[in-house]
């Protein structure tokens, strides 16, 4: 899985015992992929010395996902670790995170922005994640005192599809859906079966986090979010003016520091 990344000008450090285990899965892999070897031993030697072999990483490394993002087109995305304490204490506070979250993450991989985003944030807070990637994880999201989760709608049909007559609403779970519009009735299923601390947003990938969001209470909540970061959000026009109140345009956001990933 890892060799089809297409994956370039970049290293890899493994002990010999994984190189040796994994040389004929090495050999996929393209010739500017560098591979490096250090003993065990080295390992307890603080990363600024172990990445000195690549001058222009930072020395918290990165982090590459793989997502469709909002155009269907899928792509690869590098992430710099520079900001990470940054992007952690806004992702926490942004959701609340605390001690006592419990967060579900469903299937969701790591290599996804929901899957590589949300655990650490939780992790900073003292909390708990909880992670399954088994085909009827649908049957186990409200285990574990869950008290958070995010899912997409067609994981929130799957699951509201799945539960059983008899659960209750636990209205101490919030529940976050983003990555696509959430119909009517799904929402008042949720409601009705789950938690009426039901949550719509819509992020970005190469943004850090959400742009626009809105608590689920009415119809209009499905379809106008509210933006996050105000300063950063204009609506322009088709000359990238940015249009009057009251005039119909396109959603321009603002990249930050912490925020711009590359291709």
């Amino acid at each position: 899985q890892a060799a089809s990344l297409e994956l370039k000008d970049c290293a890899c450090v493994m002990t010999p015992e994984i190189y040796q285990v994994t040389l004929q899965d090495i050999s996929k892999f393209p010739s500017r992929v560098q591979f490096i070897t250090i003993f065990s031993k080295y390992f307890q030697t603080p990363p600024q010395t172990l990445l000195a072999v690549q001058p222009s990483l930072h020395p918290f490394g990165g982090h590459v996902l793989l997502t469709s993002g909002t155009t269907g087109a899928y792509k690869k995305i590098l992430i710099e670790g520079k900001h990470e304490a940054e992007r952690n204490f806004r992702r926490t506070k942004l959701q609340s995170f605390t001690q006592d979250t419990v967060w579900q993450g469903a299937s969701f991989g790591l290599w996804t922005a929901v899957g590589f985003r949300h655990p650490p944030a939780v992790w900073s807070s003292g909390g708990c994640v909880v992670l399954d990637n088994r085909l009827d994880w649908y049957k186990h999201f409200l285990s574990h005192g869950v008290n958070a989760g995010t899912l997409i709608p067609q994981m929130l049909k799957k699951l509201l599809e799945h539960s059983d007559s008899s659960t209750q609403p636990n209205n101490k779970l919030k529940l976050n859906v983003g990555a696509g519009f959430l119909s009517v009735d799904l929402a008042e299923k949720a409601i009705q079966k789950l938690t009426n601390n039901l949550w719509v947003q819509c992020g970005n990938t190469e943004i850090d986090g959400l742009i626009l969001r809105s608590r689920y209470k009415s119809t209009s909540d499905l379809f106008w979010l509210k933006p996050i970061f105000e300063e950063r959000i204009q609506v322009v026009d088709d000359n990238g003016d940015e249009c009057p109140f009251d005039q119909e345009g396109e959603l321009r956001i603002g990249l930050s520091e912490i925020d711009s990933g590359s291709y």
